[in-house]
């Protein structure tokens, strides 16, 4: 799916792509096609017509057919966003939840940016040092914050009882805090596993749940909404 991916950019974009470069679950060792996207930053340099953006579009569509279940999320940005780095961050075309937006500011690509610099994987193109620079840790920070705070309004209205293990708001909460504690380019997972040396005892099993169904191990499907409430407080910290 990658290759065709690279193939059909790569013919679109011509001598406007830098590069295609992986990051996410896919470069950090917990990809998981049933419960994980396809994470994708798109370089390009110069002008990029409409007419081709939608191509663009068309061809990213066509290609979540391939995807996992969860589908793919690109972003495409010219490089000179990217060193120095603007923060939030326009994007060109962003492809995400089923649905293409082309032109904005996105935040998010802070940390995609980072998580490409540390631990990504160029696809095609220009080397990641040589395209990507510096962003600065409080942009990080804000990015993934942000996302953090939408993870706490979800656990907040969780009902008492027993809930479908709500997977990415804890595991998310939990990288965010591990940041906070010992700032460093964290997966979902290794986020999780900090979080079960580190949080209230009451609430590891909260977070082994979230790292089970991640991992499908299949041992916890459902958290008790009362717990998971709970962990938010600790999460807000």
């Amino acid at each position: 799916m990658l290759d065709a991916l690279v193939d059909r950019l790569s013919a679109l974009l011509g001598e406007a792509l830098v590069g295609i470069y992986l990051h996410g679950s896919m470069t950090m060792g917990c990809f998981n096609p049933e419960s994980s996207d396809i994470d994708v930053l798109v370089v390009t340099s110069g002008d990029v017509p409409v007419a081709t953006r939608h191509a663009i579009g068309d061809a990213l569509e066509d290609l979540t057919a391939l995807a996992p279940p969860k589908g793919l999320e690109v972003s495409i940005v010219d490089r000179s966003v990217l060193d120095p780095f603007v923060h939030p961050t326009p994007f060109l075309l962003h492809r995400g939840g089923n649905r293409n937006d082309e032109g904005g500011l996105d935040p998010d690509v802070a940390a995609h940016a980072t998580v490409t610099r540390a631990r990504g994987e160029c696809l095609t193109g220009a080397p990641i040092a040589d395209v990507f620079g510096e962003v600065p840790a409080e942009y990080f920070y804000d990015s993934i914050a942000g996302d953090a705070r939408e993870c706490l309004d979800v656990l907040d209205a969780l009902p008492d009882g027993p809930v479908p293990t709500p997977v990415y708001a804890i595991l998310n909460c939990c990288r965010v805090m591990a940041y906070r504690a010992e700032p460093g380019v964290l997966s979902k997972a290794e986020g999780g596993a900090w979080a079960l040396a580190h949080v209230w005892p009451e609430l590891v099993p909260v977070v082994q749940a979230a790292l089970d169904e991640y991992a499908r191990k299949g041992s916890a499907p459902e958290v008790d909404g009362a717990a998971a409430r709970t962990f938010a407080d600790w999460a807000r910290l």
